[in-house]
């Protein structure tokens, strides 16, 4: 599933635990138990996302995290990585804005950043701090992925 897949009937959660909700074109939270409030058109909402439901700007909260049509079925649930089970030198995709992906290997997640060896070497061959850097995105390699590396 893809951010074009989006349609009405359906219902967002973030992963802030925010929920959004599809409706006439229009994507909605909820004020209260009553009340819907209006945030942006589905077209707008599109655009502040890459096509694999990540905001495109630097804000963790707002990834998509499911997706739940209209039956209240899970439609999509993105599986988070638990990064502190991560071994050291595994082979990770890292960016820093989402729209080129490098080739490394993992150090360590921290603080909210992600940390791997510079340009392809390891705990084996790094030549001390100077070889560990810093990035905002990381993803385990998968085989039906495509990302674009540079």
């Amino acid at each position: 599933m893809n951010i074009n897949d989006l349609k009405n009937g359906m219902c967002l959660v973030l992963k802030n635990n925010e929920k959004k909700y599809i409706i006439d074109n229009g994507v909605y939270h909820k004020e209260s138990a009553r009340q819907l409030k209006f945030d942006y058109s589905l077209e707008g909402m599109k655009d502040l996302y890459l096509s694999n439901m990540r905001y495109k700007a630097v804000n963790y909260g707002l990834d998509i995290m499911k997706v739940i049509d209209a039956d209240d079925k899970i439609i999509y649930e993105r599986i988070e990585t638990d990064w502190d089970k991560v071994p050291v030198d595994t082979k990770v995709w890292v960016s820093d804005n989402q729209l080129i992906w490098y080739k490394r290997h993992f150090f360590k997640y921290e603080n909210g950043n992600f940390y791997t060896y510079f340009t392809g070497r390891t705990s084996w061959s790094k030549n001390g701090k100077n070889d560990i850097e810093k990035w905002n995105y990381c993803e385990l390699p998968k085989e039906d992925s495509v990302l674009n590396y540079d």
